[in-house]
């Protein structure tokens, strides 16, 4: 069959199917459902994923360390029902103890390293070079070559 045929056939097998489709991402869509009931589905799931990862998230930029799940669930809970937004998890965890212990025990090998290899200069850190890498040979190079990391 050649693909103009594909591509433009009528959908007719497409709208006798009983079984769900299932969208690339994991999304369902019922056939029985309206299209109203289906976007507020996504939306649900999208504001999901979002509490789920910010959560996940939080635990390992700030703290270092994966959530108990008592922990994750109550936090991806109150973000799901509005009473945390993603910026008050952001804020909790980047103004805790935990975090600035562990901002502490980073720097100071750091220091002693820099100290003891002044000869080299070392790659800028994020917030020298102007503000926050996106991905490529930057944010690599900081990541590589910073304090704790293998």
């Amino acid at each position: 069959m050649e693909l103009d045929q594909f591509l433009y056939r009528r959908p007719v097998a497409l709208s006798r199917r009983k079984r769900n489709i299932l969208f690339p991402s994991g999304v369902r869509l019922c056939s029985q459902e309206t299209f109203e009931q289906a976007v507020k589905n996504h939306q649900n799931y999208f504001q999901l994923r979002i509490c789920q990862e910010t959560v996940w998230e939080a635990f390992k930029v700030f703290w270092d360390l994966l959530p108990e799940r008592d922990q994750y669930q109550d936090l991806v809970s109150r973000c799901l029902d509005g009473s945390i937004s993603t910026s008050d998890i952001s804020r909790e965890f980047s103004q805790s103890e935990r975090h600035a212990q562990l901002i502490r025990s980073r720097l100071q090998p750091a220091a002693a390293l820099t100290r003891a290899s002044s000869s080299s200069a070392p790659p800028p850190c994020s917030s020298e070079s102007g503000g926050v890498h996106s991905g490529g040979a930057a944010e690599e190079d900081v990541r590589t070559t910073g304090p704790g990391l293998p």
